[in-house]
């Protein structure tokens, strides 16, 4: 353990030694940050859906109340196969084996869906069927790494613009750029604020913006945000 760190401290110092050699090669520079953002609607909603026997009116087993979900999710074009899955497998195949010792009295499933008017459905349809104890657990878009590699890119040309501002704004040009530094190692970060818990049978989330107007269900847009650190050689204006 000892000598990882001893390594790693190395090479932290050799990287800030690189770092000050080629600054140093520069009279003057400049250094701004750039940034971009974007708003994005969720085309990627997860819901927890949890049939509990006790909780049924009628006491319904657990098997006749996914039977009736199915079919009910199915007539309102929900594929089923592909997006509803057992949320603890594991769970569930203990249940199984022990199936003749013991009764299944709930069952807890992954939905997912696509868009409000979908949610909207899905949520009318559990609640016709007495199935009440259904949550949005996440929203997200499927399309997140092309979005980060837009603004990616996005970043960088804010840079530049601003770098070419205030050079011009003393009279100077802003060169080549030498250093880079991301900020986002993480990926860039997001806002996930499309996300609230709900219940069927009180189903509100009006929030602002990104509506789909069939449903009256909206969802907040999810917010993407990156920056990057540049250094740009600051140069005299060509006569």
């Amino acid at each position: 353990m000892k000598r990882f760190f001893m390594t790693m401290l190395m090479l932290t110092m050799a990287a800030l030694t690189l770092t000050a050699q080629n600054t140093s090669k520069y009279e003057s520079y400049i250094e701004v940050t750039g940034k971009a953002e974007k708003e994005v609607v969720p085309d990627e909603i997860y819901l927890s859906i949890t049939i509990d026997q006790e909780k049924s009116k009628a006491k319904e087993s657990v098997v006749a109340q996914e039977r009736k979900m199915i079919a009910a999710l199915k007539r309102i074009g929900i594929d089923v196969e592909n997006n509803l899955t057992v949320s603890d497998m594991s769970s569930d195949l203990q249940t199984y084996i022990l199936r003749k010792r013991t009764v299944q009295t709930t069952k807890t499933y992954q939905l997912k869906l696509n868009n409000a008017d979908q949610v909207s459905k899905v949520f009318e349809t559990l609640a016709q069927l007495d199935i009440a104890d259904t949550q949005v657990i996440k929203s997200t878009c499927s399309d997140m790494e092309a979005v980060k590699e837009q603004l990616r890119v996005e970043a960088m040309q804010n840079a530049r613009k601003m770098a070419d501002t205030l050079a011009e704004a003393i009279d100077q040009k802003a060169g080549s750029a030498f250093l880079i530094t991301d900020n986002n190692y993480m990926g860039g970060s997001v806002n996930y604020n499309g996300l609230m818990m709900t219940r069927a049978t009180k189903f509100d989330m009006v929030t602002e913006e990104s509506a789909d107007q069939s449903s009256g269900i909206e969802f907040k847009k999810l917010k993407f945000s990156y920056s990057v650190n540049v250094r740009f050689e600051l140069l005299p204006r060509a006569e």
